[in-house]
């Protein structure tokens, strides 16, 4: 397996993995149907990713969204393939995202993301990968309820 970063895969087969993936998630759908906003995105230094990939297939991916002030990232999805799963795979996209924003800013910055508090996998990936548990969101029924997470990345 490697981890390679987004802007130097094949867009339109992450895209379409990423759509399959999501198939049920209106905003990841309305994000990654189209293959040139996304390399518009990465283009403008708006959005960052990671794709882990097989030799037949790709096995995962983790993307991240900045503002304009580019030192606040936030974690859009997280994604790895059931065959792929207890594989550390999800470990591995989170360093390798966070590898790849420092070295294209060189400065501190700070990621935060969201996580469902009934997804036991994600969120034992993001503490496993040093990840503070900054807050909790209730919904209107537990399985609505999210883990807020925070990294200073130096």
């Amino acid at each position: 397996m490697k981890f390679i970063e987004l802007k130097h895969s094949d867009i339109n087969s992450v895209c379409s993995y990423i759509t399959h993936a999501f198939s049920n998630n209106r905003q990841i759908l309305s994000m990654y149907n189209n293959e040139d906003i996304l390399e518009m995105r990465i283009k403008n230094k708006i959005e960052c990713g990671i794709v882990c990939q097989t030799d037949t297939d790709i096995a995962g991916v983790i993307t991240a969204i900045t503002t304009n002030k580019k030192n606040y990232w936030a974690i859009g999805l997280l994604f790895v393939s059931e065959k792929y799963r207890n594989k550390d795979i999800g470990k591995k996209l989170v360093s390798h995202l966070e590898r790849a924003i420092s070295e294209q800013y060189k400065a501190r910055y700070k990621v935060n993301v969201s996580v469902s508090a009934t997804n036991q996998p994600a969120l034992s990936v993001f503490k496993y990968n040093g990840y503070n548990i900054e807050g909790e969101m209730k919904g209107l029924i537990p399985e609505d309820d999210m883990i807020v997470f925070g990294k200073i990345v130096d």
